[in-house]
């Protein structure tokens, strides 16, 4: 999805704003693959950016132009990712008409299908697929996207204000499809190919996104407004700690197991607050499961499709036990993506620290995939 674009890079840079750290990447295309030649994050003062709007320009621009000395970055032109609850994402079903015809009926007709006022929103869309009917019209499927403007604005200004140009301004959700998806299907064979759908499931620190894909096309995606950092904030509220300890004892605690000892692995000096941490944890994580499974029965509703796999990926998915918890609750099989795998890795680059965040890179490696496609 581009909403406006200032031509082609040697390399594309994908910027991630999130709560509680910038990420950014740095992607060549190359014969045998996609290059990763730069990568980094920077962390950001809390409330600078809250659930995925920027809260404070100025912060975030400094932030930014730190971020750029810090990695060493020349190249000013970036692929921004947007991902809140100002961005809707909706498949509606069109009348076939000309290509040139169809962006001014889906302006018309767009307030059917978003709650925001249509002058307030800046709209883009892709066709994803073309049928007939039983009556044989002809139809287009149709991935409508609106965001609204001043949010759009606010990210646009705080990158400019950093003395970066936004080349294109791309969909959080799409990045993350594009980070773990397969970017080729199957050779097509006279065997019909069975239509699968997977879920994807973004824990940051500040906004989750559900995304749901049939063969590798979003058909789906919604941001839930709960996150890591409302995890840390029921700790911190429950023990009247600071932000800081809760997230610690978030970290080092986690959830407690499903089977066994509750407290194994747990360091000695935490065994006194274990079980009340444990208890919390559990409590949201719930809760945050509930979301998960709304956002899930709501896509059912309106697709045959049952949804076999979840892939998980973000920072705040690193939570102890946390997927065993989704797998046992969702009844379906969960396992955490891999984003560096499609990707070459630059020597200069240290490997173990990449692998160790890789969880935190879908957003930024998928934005700057966009960017050389």
């Amino acid at each position: 999805m581009i909403f406006f674009g200032l031509g082609k890079p040697k390399f594309s840079v994908g910027l991630e704003i999130g709560s509680s750290s910038f990420r950014v990447a740095a992607v060549q295309p190359t014969p045998s693959g996609p290059f990763l030649a730069n990568c980094g994050f920077i962390k950001v003062p809390r409330g600078a950016v809250a659930g995925g709007e920027i809260v404070d320009t100025e912060v975030v621009s400094y932030t930014l132009s730190e971020l750029w000395r810090k990695v060493g970055l020349k190249e000013k032109r970036v692929v921004v990712g947007v991902g809140n609850q100002k961005v809707v994402i909706r498949v509606v079903e069109m009348p076939y008409m000309e290509k040139s015809e169809l962006k001014s009926a889906l302006q018309f007709q767009a307030q059917d299908f978003i709650p925001i006022p249509i002058e307030e929103v800046i709209l883009d869309y892709e066709i994803i697929d073309e049928y007939t009917v039983e009556s044989g019209e002809k139809m287009f499927q149709v991935l409508l996207v609106a965001a609204e403007r001043n949010m759009i604005q606010k990210v646009v200004e705080a990158v400019e204000a950093a003395g970066l140009q936004p080349e294109a301004i791309d969909v959080s959700a799409f990045a993350i499809a594009r980070a773990i998806l397969p970017r080729r299907l199957p050779a097509v064979t006279e065997e019909p190919r069975p239509i699968e759908a997977v879920a994807l499931l973004n824990v940051g620190a500040g906004i989750t996104s559900v995304v749901i894909a049939e063969n590798n096309v979003v058909k789906f995606a919604r941001v839930i407004g709960l996150a890591g950092d409302d995890f840390t904030q029921a700790i911190m509220d429950s023990l009247g700690i600071t932000f800081e300890e809760a997230e610690d004892l978030k970290i080092r605690i986690g959830l407690s197991p499903l089977v066994g000892d509750r407290f194994i692995d747990i360091p000695s000096e935490l065994l006194d607050r274990a079980e009340v941490v444990q208890d919390i944890l559990e409590r949201e994580v719930t809760r945050f499961i509930g979301e998960v499974k709304r956002s899930f029965d709501y896509f059912m509703a309106q697709s045959p499709l049952e949804i076999k796999k979840l892939i998980v990926t973000g920072g705040s998915a690193k939570l102890k036990n946390f997927l065993a918890y989704l797998e046992k609750a969702l009844g379906i099989e969960v396992t955490y993506g891999h984003p560096l795998e499609q990707f070459q890795i630059s020597p200069q680059l240290s490997l173990e620290a990449l692998k160790e965040d890789e969880l935190s890179l879908a957003i930024c490696l998928g934005l700057g995939l966009r960017g050389i496609e």
